[in-house]
């Protein structure tokens, strides 16, 4: 997956900032360039989704996306990555693992 695109909606933006402390307009930056790694796929109604992990300056990032394309992702909701989400991200990125993209 090459994604050019990340989407959300703003009102969920704001929910998860405020709760979580974390902007989507800044974990969008994982998705640009080989700094992410998505898992788990799950269905919500008509949806596929995938759990990702990522690191963009240092931080790491988990949530939640719903991909639309090969190039164009919806962010559901994110968060700082705990360690247990830091330290897989790790050893995939490691082992060359790079799920759905």
């Amino acid at each position: 997956m090459s994604i050019t695109r990340v989407e959300w909606d703003e009102n969920k933006r704001l929910k998860v900032l405020a709760k979580h402390g974390v902007d989507f307009k800044i974990v969008q930056n994982v998705f640009y360039g080989d700094r992410f790694v998505n898992y788990r796929e799950a269905r919500y109604e008509d949806e596929v989704r995938e759990r990702f992990t990522g690191e963009f300056k240092g931080n790491y990032y988990s949530g939640i996306i719903a991909p639309k394309s090969s190039s164009l992702v919806r962010l559901i909701t994110a968060r700082e990555a705990g360690s247990d989400d830091t330290a897989l991200y790790i050893k995939m990125k490691k082992e060359n693992y790079h799920g759905s993209q």
